[in-house]
Parts: C-alpha cells; sequence; structure tokens
C-alpha cells in the first residue's frame, strides 16, 4: 500500500528481515490456533506480496515532502485495517467462499493495475507528491491519471473480504478517505505546476480506467 512503502528501502538485507518476519509469524498463528484456513493464509501471503512490491521500490533522494501527513495516515489505517482484521478472523469466524473468492481476486487486480502504473510512469514515478518533468499520458494514463491509487483502493477492499472481516471494512473506508483527500491535494499541486494538467482531467478518469488498451511507456 501507498502508506507502506514509505518505511521499506531497497536493501538486500530487507528481503531477508521481510521473510524472517513472516516465517516467525506464520509459526506463532500456527502454535496459537493449530490449524489455520486457507483465508488466513491468502490474506498474509497478500500482506508478503505487499512489502515485497514496496521492497522493490527504490529510495529517493531527501526532499521536502508535500502533505506527509496525508502519507502517514493511509499508513496508519492500513495497519489498523490488518490488526482489525485479524483480531475478526479469531473471535468471529464466519467463513463465506464466494466473498474470500472476490477479495482476492480484487487484490490480484489491484497487483496488476500497480504493476502497470508504476511501469508506465517509468522515472517519473515517486511515492510522494511531486512535480513531474514531462505529464505521461500513455499506457495506463491515457485513461485514467491515479491507477496507482485505484490499485490500494482495490487492495484495502479486497483484504477484509478474504478474511470476511466484514467490520474491518470501517478501516478501508478510513483509508480511501485518506487516499481521496491526498488525491485532491495532488490534483490542486499538478493543476498548479504542470502545464495542460486541467485540461487531461476532463478527458480521463481519475481511478479506474474505462476500457482495456495497449500498455506501453512513453511521455509527452
Amino acid at each position: 500500500l501507498v502508506g507502506s512503502e514509505m518505511c521499506i528501502r531497497d536493501s538486500p538485507c530487507m528481503f531477508l528481515f521481510i521473510n524472517l518476519a513472516f516465517a516467525a509469524l506464520l509459526g506463532f498463528f500456527y502454535l496459537v490456533q493449530q490449524f489455520l484456513s486457507w483465508e488466513f493464509y491468502v490474506f498474509w501471503f497478500v500482506i508478503y506480496l505487499e512489502l515485497i512490491q514496496a521492497a522493490w521500490i527504490s529510495s529517493e533522494p531527501q526532499v521536502k515532502i508535500k502533505y506527509k501527513l496525508t502519507h502517514t495516515a493511509i499508513g496508519i489505517s492500513f495497519l489498523l485495517l490488518l490488526v482489525l482484521s485479524t483480531v475478526m478472523y479469531f473471535a468471529m469466524r464466519r467463513p463465506n467462499f464466494l466473498a474470500s473468492i472476490l477479495g482476492f481476486t480484487l487484490c490480484v487486480a489491484a497487483f496488476v493495475l500497480r504493476h502497470y502504473g508504476i511501469k508506465n510512469l517509468g522515472a517519473s514515478f515517486s511515492e510522494h507528491i511531486r512535480t513531474p518533468k514531462r505529464l505521461i499520458t500513455t499506457g495506463l494514463y491515457k485513461d485514467v491519471r491515479h491507477p496507482i491509487y485505484g490499485s490500494s483502493i482495490m487492495l484495502v477492499i479486497g483484504m477484509p473480504l478474504i478474511l470476511n472481516a466484514y467490520l474491518a471494512l470501517s478501516a478501508s473506508l478510513l483509508a480511501i478517505t485518506f487516499i481521496l483527500i491526498r488525491t485532491e491535494l495532488e490534483e490542486k499541486s499538478l493543476c498548479r505546476d504542470v502545464p495542460n494538467y486541467k485540461k487531461y482531467i476532463k478527458r480521463t478518469n481519475k481511478f479506474f480506467p474505462s476500457r482495456l488498451g495497449p500498455v506501453r511507456q512513453s511521455q509527452v
């Protein structure tokens, strides 16, 4: 998720740490519960993929970060989502195969959307709000302005569904609220600093593409 990525840097030791931490965590859960359902392992596998993807994102030079508070708020909301989902799983487990499959499908689609969103941005990608040197208007960005934020929305909805932790969707709503606030702040900044961005807004969707098309990288 957007918020979690700010805490992870591209160090080879980080991959070892992530793997050891998850092995220890799942070992602890196994000892406590003895047997965990497939939904639980899928849920934490999604978290594992999220952290691995975040670890591949290169760290940026130390610059002044705009709207850092929203970045932190999204990260805290994500952590709250993890805690609530896990607690709800152990306290009020009500298996629903269709809901779990729907949640997993949303998460897979989110990873695909984020992958191509980052790939299309290339060197212009940043986890922070900053003025790009060039405006990317091809690939996913031909139809949508913020596919990476869109992927985060899909993740925070899909993850609680995997565990059928419906009350944890309240944390999802909180995370989505902060994502929407951050998006509005970013668009105001881009409208002010990037030529023709207002025209770009009029011909594109905000979070999700309206149609499938060729995914390629280009700059204008």
